[in-house]
């Protein structure tokens, strides 16, 4: 079975701005962590050179489209899933939340359950949450719909959503939440070999410039 690997990459773009990113995918060399780590680099370039134009986007869609944009820095051999979320106040309605493959187009949030291969299931409400089951099949998709349905709208938290996926046969699960119009943001995963749990809230930080990066839970690099 080729090795999984699960990260999260959180930068304060400025005192405005936080974005968060998580995916997905399988570690067959060295090398494959090495392209990830090139991505990162080449999000955190655009994110200091589009910094400016960033801070004033104000449709839910424009900014939905600007992370699917970033979302193709990752579209690598290694990564099966991305996610994105980002925090920013000149976004009055709900977006700021993609879930999807990176090798394709993200899709408009349906609420209804899609494979993207036989293993990884995805699931994307209007307004939140996203997320992603890998390892499952279709009635265990289906019956973790169900129960996410039941929830309210309101206990929906990154928490409540990876205790449910523990429940189902998923090996890992990716939770990313919208974080515009007055939403917190943000996100978790869920890894069941070795266990690890992990929930992140956006903005991160008010330092411009702040990030972190990890890999399975562990940071492997981390400036404050």
């Amino acid at each position: 079975m080729a090795a999984v690997f699960i990260f999260s990459f959180r930068q304060v773009v400025s005192p405005l701005v936080a974005l968060l990113v998580m995916g997905y995918g399988t570690a067959g060399s060295i090398g494959s962590h090495q392209a990830l780590l090139a991505a990162i680099s080449k999000l955190q370039a655009r994110l200091a050179w589009e910094q400016y134009a960033l801070e004033r986007i104000c449709d839910p869609a424009a900014i939905d489209f600007w992370l699917a944009r970033q979302g193709r820095l990752f579209a690598l051999e290694s990564m099966a899933v991305i996610a994105l979320s980002i925090s920013s106040p000149t976004v009055t309605a709900a977006g700021g939340g993609v879930i999807g493959s990176p090798l394709s187009e993200l899709l408009p949030a349906s609420g209804r359950l899609e494979f993207l291969t036989p293993d990884i299931g995805l699931v994307a409400f209007p307004g939140g949450p996203g997320v992603a089951l890998l390892g499952i099949n279709q009635a265990q998709g289906e019956i973790f719909i169900t129960k996410l349905n039941q929830l309210a709208i309101d206990n929906r938290e990154p928490s409540q959503i990876l205790n449910l996926a523990e429940t189902t046969t998923a090996a890992a699960a990716l939770v990313i939440l919208d974080g515009c119009g007055g939403q917190p943001g943000g996100g978790g995963f869920f890894l069941r070999q070795p266990l690890t749990k992990k929930t992140y809230r956006l903005p991160g930080g008010r330092v411009s410039g702040a990030y972190s990066l990890e890999l399975y839970g562990q940071t492997i690099y981390r400036k404050e």
